[in-house]
């Protein structure tokens, strides 16, 4: 019987004769001629396969796309870009024309000039009429010039509320050619320091220059403070003062007290010198008292002082730092 001699590839099967059993000479490299043949043969055959699938898929898309449905649909697509681009152009033209004539009837037109600026403030800036030419040149408005459109309510309210001494500024025009400005002054609750370092703050403790807010008499001084003189500058906000701006608005529940001077101590301890008015008389009190619910300590300290003087007790140094205590002393 004769052996297997040759290789035959197949995609399915692969058979292999042995050619050098049969002693045939240069059977070897016969045989290995023949694997190589039918090797590249076999790779020749997938590849026409592959491209034949090519080129059936590639016909059966282009077939799709040039199918009616196909080119209906590019055509709407075609379309409706068409019809973006053209509502395009038209919103922008809009857009020109309106700008021009804004120009032409608002902007240019010397019947919307600024002639009048009417100003309506609670303090400082409504007193006289220097301080409301000053606030008119630290907004840039020129009048006379300046086209009543043109200004930037926005911004000059945003400049306004910059200034120390201002808590809100509402603008308003009035056509054809009025400004109407309303501030809203900050209003000074103590001195801060002395009465030479010009410096008050609101109930905020909003520093404010004394000499560019609303009119104050009478008021507290508040003393001892930790921050340096340098930093206390008109529109700082110091935190070291809400303790003591949070007993001043406590005490206007309490007329009869009045604060004459507070000083911050160590643990935010208030130190007060304070007036007690009672029975047609003016009774000078020295208190120390502990941050904390002022109302509170105001009420227990009001029933205090009452019982003190049914008493006749006469010492006015007071100390409420010890819990559930009130220490009286010379």
């Amino acid at each position: 019987m004769i052996q297997p001699a040759i290789e035959i590839y197949s995609a399915k099967k692969s058979y292999f004769y042995d050619l050098t059993l049969l002693k045939i000479p240069m059977a070897g490299y016969i045989t290995s001629l023949l694997q190589v043949n039918f090797s590249l043969l076999f790779l020749f055959r997938i590849k026409y396969h592959i491209m034949a699938g090519a080129v059936r898929k590639s016909k059966n898309q282009n077939a799709a796309v040039n199918s009616p449905a196909a080119v209906q649909e590019r055509k709407k697509l075609r379309r409706g870009i068409i019809l973006l681009l053209s509502l395009a152009v038209v919103l922008l033209l809009a857009a020109l024309l309106f700008h021009w004539l804004h120009r032409c009837w608002f902007e240019k037109n010397i019947r919307f000039t600024v002639r009048e600026i009417a100003i309506e403030s609670n303090g400082f800036w409504g007193t006289s009429a220097e301080t409301k030419l000053a606030l008119i040149s630290k907004l840039n408005i020129n009048i006379g010039k300046n086209n009543i459109f043109e200004l930037d309510l926005k911004k000059m309210r945003l400049d306004l509320r910059s200034f120390a001494n201002v808590a809100d500024a509402q603008l308003e025009i009035k056509l054809p050619d009025q400004l109407h400005i309303a501030i809203e002054e900050r209003i000074p609750r103590a001195v801060i320091g002395s009465s030479s370092f010009h410096r008050v703050a609101d109930a905020n403790g909003v520093i404010m220059d004394s000499r560019q807010c609303m009119k104050h008499s009478d008021l507290p001084s508040i003393i001892g403070l930790q921050t340096p003189q340098q930093e206390i500058k008109p529109g700082v906000m110091l935190r070291e003062l809400h303790p003591a701006m949070a007993l001043l608005m406590a005490m206007e529940r309490f007329p009869v007290f009045k604060a004459e001077v507070i000083k911050i101590g160590r643990n935010n301890e208030l130190v007060l010198t304070l007036k007690y008015l009672r029975h047609n008389r003016q009774l000078t009190y020295y208190v120390t008292m502990p941050a904390g619910d002022f109302p509170q300590q105001l009420t227990i300290l009001s029933s205090v002082i009452e019982e003190a003087l049914r008493q006749r007790n006469t010492m006015n140094v007071l100390n409420m730092s010890f819990e559930g205590k009130v220490v009286f002393s010379r």
